[in-house]
């Protein structure tokens, strides 16, 4: 069988490293996960190896290996300031076999080559001026291959794409050293020499640019299993079978006040939009927080990003209504009471005692019993407006003018009754159970779970940057609310529990999520 390389062994673009940090193409954060785990999915198990490239200085999360060798990934370090054709030629070398070598480029998403091809590459179209290498094809081969340096050429052309079967490895070697390791001309090198199919592969992805990751990333876009999301002409239609929720959500943006709509996905609508279960917003080429979280972005830039969470959660805190709302309890404590209700066949028995973390953890009818009392004893505050779901997922970033923008809000707290406003505590709870309750890294697969039934822990990757992000996070207050403060920190904890019934796909992230919350309770109250 063919062995397969995927090729990550340099870090992506100064554009790129600025929104992400200084990663390599198959680390980005894609759709609330990694590159690389998209691309083993799509490629499925069709090689007899899977080798990734990743630069030689570039440090693996132990837990981040752990996944990967789970899925039968083996790591080559490669010196980084080599160029693509010398760091292809020494993994080729490296791998010492004879069998056909199926290269793939960490920055691209696509389906495998058909198995049937012997010699092939994988081409496509340019759509826009980026550097690409040219490809002339007669009669579905291969006849040239060239590099097209200024990006002049490539909208009339077939382009190489990122996919490449090599049936004779040491020939192709040769061809490398004839061309000065310069893999574009040693690909052409290679097709004079052997007949090599040009495949136009269907979903072609590329990720290796700031314009063609953003236009790539649309169509990973992600809903759950209650919405429907289709996006197109840079619109979003969010649709749902659930029409009072599609209401809330899009009377909550359309309610705004003038203060607040710079911060918020921007509704499309006139008079004749229908009440068809569902709306419409601009589409906004962002990366959510969440993706962001996953990267390697640096101390600095995680700074900003709080700034400009904080800067939205205290103009929301400042839109307020006449009254006292009982939004934290009716959310931290009704909904979880009824939430777990619906997870009752997966959770452990709610009144036993268990070891969690290496500790003595009440049982969860008492942990959960003191985190209510907590809620309800929180002093009664003015409603204000509430986005009411500000988990990173729904919310995107702009690094240019450090501003957030807001999507998919809650729209209401009781059921059948929509509305803008709620508890401002609500909201920085949600961002604590990203920021403190490491969430979108569970959601992720990031984190090693040991789960029996007398013990359970819950390990996440050491991250000096986000152990940092979160003692900033704590130190926070706006508007009178301290981000410290019990009536937060007893309804972030809440939210895993009752996050566990939305999550029946994944039941070891359920088992997760418990955990999660039990050890939060351990280290906050315990």
């Amino acid at each position: 069988m063919t062995i397969r390389v995927i090729t990550s062994g340099a870090y992506v673009d100064a554009e790129l490293q600025a929104e992400f940090g200084r990663v390599p193409p198959a680390f980005l954060p894609v759709g609330g996960s990694l590159l690389i785990h998209h691309q083993l999915q799509r490629l499925g198990a069709s090689a007899s190896r899977t080798i990734l490239s990743l630069p030689d200085d570039f440090v693996l999360d132990p837990i981040e290996l752990e996944r990967l060798v789970a899925a039968g990934v083996e790591i080559l370090a490669v010196d980084a300031r080599l160029s693509l054709g010398r760091s292809i030629g020494r993994l080729i070398a490296a791998i010492g076999s004879d069998a056909p070598i199926e290269i793939i480029h960490g920055d691209t998403l696509m389906d495998c080559l058909p198995a049937e091809a012997g010699d092939a590459m994988s081409i496509g179209k340019a759509t826009d001026g980026y550097h690409w290498a040219t490809v002339v094809v007669v009669e579905g081969l291969v006849s040239s291959v060239a590099d097209d340096a200024a990006g002049t050429d490539t909208q009339s052309q077939s382009i190489l794409t990122g996919a490449f079967r090599i049936a004779d490895p040491d020939l192709f070697l040769r061809c490398l050293v004839i061309a000065d390791d310069n893999f574009v001309r040693a690909l052409d090198g290679y097709a004079q020499r052997r007949p090599v199919a040009a495949v136009a592969l269907p979903g072609w992805l590329d990720f290796g640019h700031l314009q063609t990751f953003f236009r790539s990333r649309h169509h990973l876009a992600a809903a759950r299993h209650f919405n429907s999301l289709v996006i197109s002409d840079g619109v979003v239609h969010k649709t749902s079978d659930q029409d009072f929720k599609m209401a809330a959500e899009a009377g909550w943006l359309r309610s705004l006040p003038a203060s607040l709509q710079l911060y918020s996905a921007r509704l499309i609508e006139d008079e004749t939009t229908p009440a068809d279960g569902g709306y419409a917003t601009e589409y906004a080429f962002l990366p959510t927080i969440a993706e962001i979280y996953l990267s390697r972005l640096n101390l600095r830039g995680w700074q900003r990003i709080l700034s400009a969470m904080t800067s939205f959660v205290e103009a929301s805190a400042r839109c307020r209504e006449d009254g006292v709302g009982a939004t934290l309890a009716t959310l931290g404590i009704d909904k979880t009471v009824s939430r777990l209700e619906q997870a009752r066949d997966v959770l452990p028995d709610i009144d036993v005692e268990r070891r969690i973390g290496g500790k003595c953890c009440p049982a969860p009818s008492r942990m959960l019993a003191e985190l209510f009392g907590l809620i309800a004893a929180a002093p009664p505050r003015a409603p204000s407006i509430m986005h009411g779901d500000l988990c990173f997922s729904n919310i995107l970033y702009n690094s240019r003018n450090q501003r957030i923008c807001v999507i998919d809000p809650r729209g209401y707290v009781e059921d059948g009754i929509a509305t803008a406003y709620g508890d401002t505590r609500y909201d920085v709870a949600k961002l604590a159970h990203s920021i403190i309750g490491r969430y979108d890294q569970i959601v992720a697969g990031q984190y090693r779970l040991e789960d029996t039934a007398d013990s359970a822990e819950l390990v996440m990757p050491f991250d000096p940057i986000k152990d940092g992000l979160e003692c900033q996070f704590l130190e926070q207050s706006v508007e009178g609310v301290d981000f410290a403060s019990d009536a937060v920190i007893a309804t972030m904890i809440t939210l895993f529990f009752s996050m566990i019934p939305l999550h029946r796909d994944n039941a070891r992230r359920q088992r997760a999520f418990f955990v999660n919350g039990a050890q939060l309770y351990m280290r906050f109250y315990g």
